[in-house]
């Protein structure tokens, strides 16, 4: 997906490299809201439906 990507606002985030992954990390944002960027954020809104109905992965279709 070629974007500019979202702007969010956010209560608390939270980023922890610490999960047992190399190369990986979770992310936990609490009371999002997006302020830019919602056509992006409804494309793949679609996509990840659309992988939901048909037992896909969604974490692969983002890298």
């Amino acid at each position: 997906m070629f974007n500019n990507g979202i702007t969010i606002l956010s209560d608390e985030t939270h980023f922890n490299q610490r999960i047992g992954q190399k190369n990986k990390a979770q992310l936990s944002v609490n009371n999002l809201q997006i302020i830019n960027g919602s056509h992006t954020a409804y494309t793949i809104s679609l996509l990840y439906e659309e992988l939901i109905l048909s037992d896909g992965e969604f974490n692969n279709k983002l890298e």
